[in-house]
């Protein structure tokens, strides 16, 4: 994230989901993120 700020990347969140979504109990969740950095013109 520092490189993508030093260089004026932009952030776009891709998606985002926890463990909960899937199995397992919803107060004791991991959370995945996927983001992609593009330059702004």
């Amino acid at each position: 994230m520092r490189i993508a700020n030093r260089f004026g990347w932009q952030a776009h969140l891709l998606d985002y989901a926890n463990s909960g979504d899937t199995c397992g109990p919803k107060h004791e969740v991991v959370g995945y993120g996927a983001v992609a950095y593009t330059h702004r013109r």
